[in-house]
């Protein structure tokens, strides 16, 4: 699983002891602060194609970040791995030129690729979430959203595997261990919490971020030439 972050600042001048709101509207049109003497300004509006917002995209759209090939020599890997970073280079350049829809600067987005553990067993991330609340957004816009009053229908099946009387820790233990699999294709609620929505979005994801993560690992292969 990806886990991105984004470390920015604010211009000194939002800490001046002043409070200025911005006002924008839906065509990215700044209709000024609650400060009289503020100008509108035109700013670029916040799109699908930002990253890395709801869906992952960039904007640098001549920009590729290769993959590495599965069968490499060394000499190719680090070819492979220069090129990438070259890519990345610019992907950065990009984004810090982007401005943040709260005023902030972008100086940063740092992307981790990490795993679920119970000891040495890898617990897959579409299994473990939806056990921990994490659901797909309610089928209709007039629908009340989710909480803890207002829980996703999956809830009360991921409790019972580990509240009694019907499961225990133990009883949860074993489902994330391996269990889950032995559960049939059509009762496998979990894959239907994070269906939808939530199931495009994260393919959408993964074929932007899944070369990075490759390009990284190529990287490995660059020897020093000094």
């Amino acid at each position: 699983m990806f886990v991105i972050a984004r470390y920015v600042s604010f211009p000194n001048n939002r800490h001046n002891g002043a409070t200025h709101k911005l006002h924008v509207d839906g065509s990215g049109q700044q209709l000024g602060t609650n400060n009289d003497s503020t100008r509108p300004s035109k700013i670029p509006p916040t799109t699908s194609n930002d990253f890395p917002r709801i869906l992952l995209s960039t904007p640098a759209e001549d920009l590729t970040t290769p993959a590495t090939p599965g069968n490499t020599t060394e000499v190719d890997s680090n070819l492979q791995a220069e090129k990438t970073a070259k890519a990345m280079e610019g992907l950065a350049a990009a984004q810090s030129k982007m401005p943040e829809s709260d005023g902030a600067i972008l100086h940063c987005v740092a992307i981790s690729y990490i795993c679920f553990k119970h000891g040495r067993i890898t617990v897959p991330p579409g299994v473990l979430l939806p056990c921990e609340g994490f659901s797909k957004p309610p089928s209709t816009a007039s629908a009340a959203p989710f909480s803890s009053t207002n829980p996703p229908a999956h809830w009360k099946k991921a409790q019972a595997l580990r509240v009694a009387p019907s499961g225990s820790m133990s009883t949860f233990t074993k489902f994330l261990k391996g269990g889950w699999r032995d559960v049939p294709e059509d009762e496998r609620w979990w894959e239907d919490a994070l269906d939808g929505p939530i199931e495009e979005q994260r393919k959408a994801n993964l074929e932007i971020l899944d070369p990075v993560r490759k390009g990284m690992e190529g990287a490995r292969f660059i020897k020093n030439s000094f």
